[in-house]
């Protein structure tokens, strides 16, 4: 995220950002046990790379934010914001 992006207004903690499988994972839980990111990489794994040739296919489009998902649709904001600048 930019330095710009105020995480405590919208009560987020400080992100951690890991690459694997060429992949980001941006986590913006209270930081933890570092073995939880494995764990939830090699579980998980199978599902992101579906997830990411669904959303790579021609017949993809996005849908807006469910109610309950304030903080990612405010960083949406936030970023589209920045890519319009």
């Amino acid at each position: 995220m930019g330095e710009d992006f105020d995480r405590s207004a919208f009560g987020l903690h400080p992100c951690q950002v890991r690459v694997a499988h060429g992949l980001i994972f941006i986590c913006l839980a209270e930081p933890g046990d570092p073995e939880i990111w494995d764990v939830t990489t090699i579980k998980d794994t199978r599902i992101i790379i579906d997830n990411q040739k669904g959303v790579n296919s021609g017949h993809y489009r996005p849908g807006p934010h469910a109610p309950a998902e304030s903080y990612p649709a405010a960083f949406t904001r936030w970023y589209l914001e920045r890519l319009a600048s």
